[in-house]
């Protein structure tokens, strides 16, 4: 175990402690563990110059917070707090962005508090991917995260990122911030046009790499005041759990599981096993107060390959789901007569024991919906004309469906 203080760390808020902080991370060996001082805040400024481009914790290493802070200063296209398989960041600890500067790109896990992966277009060798773009059994356990970023994200993914865990996480009321935690899509070689890529997809110079297999678990939010807010965001993902989210409020969703830009038609799975919401499950969430926005969205539209003119798909822009939605509490406090959930372009779904309070509709489904079970689920309302269903329901398998007014 190595205190980043033998390496010249100071810990006052005021000092550079980053280069300190990295050489303690660089030096300990894999398996081992780097230890904060607990009345100590170690100031980070992360610039174009700092190699790796955010502190990296190197593969198989911890960084054990011990109840101390972290705060980060990041200019231009940088990363905060970054992964490789196998690391730790854990153990009561608060790490905040706390100064953002110059960034010019839209991608989430640029100047977010943790970030995963690579982002899109940085990785364009097809044989040397680096140590972040699929890291795998890395954990993100114990921590309350803060950001200034406006339209930031405090947990950003972009990859194929794997077997991770995120756990008792708290992050306090935000009106910057779109999000908690957001995984999406990344990609290997140089995105172009969809026909362009489905060709160099074809010649092994392109291909989409997708989140799988993580847990998400006891993540504590409070109010999230900015207007596209979405506590919890999944793009073209699959096998991701969600659970036990307490959210206070909301404006647009709290947990959201979308096909994604690409979906997965150039994904090299041999068999493009990696769906949207293949495996995923999300339980035991509760929204507070909703402001308009739904607590669940799900929709498997993989957007942009269907606007392209003229590209016909590998891909029916409708894949098979087996998304299972159970343990279910959300209550509207807005006028605002968004559903309780939005769904579309699913074809199988489960829904269990879902209680929602004060939406006119409890379920927004559009006409592609298909196969959905909805058992135990309750619906109150706060007014006798509550409609339970809105859309083309023609499809959906209704079980033991009970509708209440208040």
């Amino acid at each position: 175990m190595l205190a980043p203080e033998q390496f010249g760390a100071v810990g006052d808020g005021v000092a550079d402690d980053r280069a300190a902080l990295q050489q303690a991370i660089d030096t300990v060996s894999s398996g081992d563990v780097v230890c904060l001082s607990s009345d100590r805040t170690y100031r980070v400024v992360i610039s174009y110059e700092v190699p790796e481009r955010g502190l990296s914790i190197k593969a198989g290493k911890t960084l054990m917070m011990n109840g101390a802070r972290i705060n980060l200063e990041i200019d231009s296209n940088n990363y905060g707090i970054r992964l490789q398989s196998g690391s730790r960041i854990i153990g009561r600890g608060k790490v905040a962005v706390t100064a953002v500067s110059n960034v010019d790109s839209i991608q989430s896990i640029y100047q977010s508090v943790i970030s995963l992966g690579d982002a899109n277009g940085e990785i364009i060798n097809m044989t040397e991917f680096g140590p972040y773009s699929e890291a795998s059994d890395w954990w993100i356990y114990d921590l309350e995260l803060s950001t200034v970023k406006q339209n930031g994200f405090h947990i950003a993914g972009i990859g194929g990122m794997r077997h991770g865990l995120i756990s008792d996480i708290k992050v306090s009321d935000n009106s910057n911030a779109i999000g908690v935690v957001n995984f999406d899509w990344g990609t290997i070689g140089v995105p172009n046009t969809i026909p362009q890529n489905r060709a160099n997809f074809d010649n092994g110079t392109f291909r989409t790499l997708h989140p799988s297999n993580i847990t998400i678990n006891r993540i504590n939010v409070g109010t999230m005041a900015h207007l596209s807010s979405e506590p919890i965001r999944l793009s073209a993902c699959n096998a991701i759990t969600v659970r036990n989210v307490n959210i206070v409020g909301c404006r647009m969703n709290g947990v959201a599981h979308y096909g994604g830009d690409f979906g997965f038609e150039f994904c090299s799975d041999p068999v493009m096993s990696r769906r949207a919401f293949m495996g995923t499950s999300i339980s035991g969430i509760i929204l507070e107060r909703a402001n308009g926005a739904s607590v669940i969205r799900c929709d498997c539209f993989a957007d942009n390959i269907f606007r392209e003119i003229g590209y016909i798909p590998l891909h029916n822009p409708i894949y098979e789901t087996n998304i299972l939605i159970e343990n279910i509490y959300a209550e509207n406090l807005s006028s605002d007569t968004q559903a309780g959930f939005n769904l579309a372009r699913m074809k199988g779904g489960v829904f269990n024991q879902v209680f929602l309070r004060n939406f006119r509709t409890g379920f927004n489904c559009n006409s592609e919906i298909s196969r959905a079970v909805f058992n135990d689920g309750v619906s109150m309302s706060y007014s006798s004309g509550n409609v339970l269903f809105a859309g083309d329901i023609s499809n959906i398998t209704q079980n033991r469906m009970l509708a209440y007014s208040t």
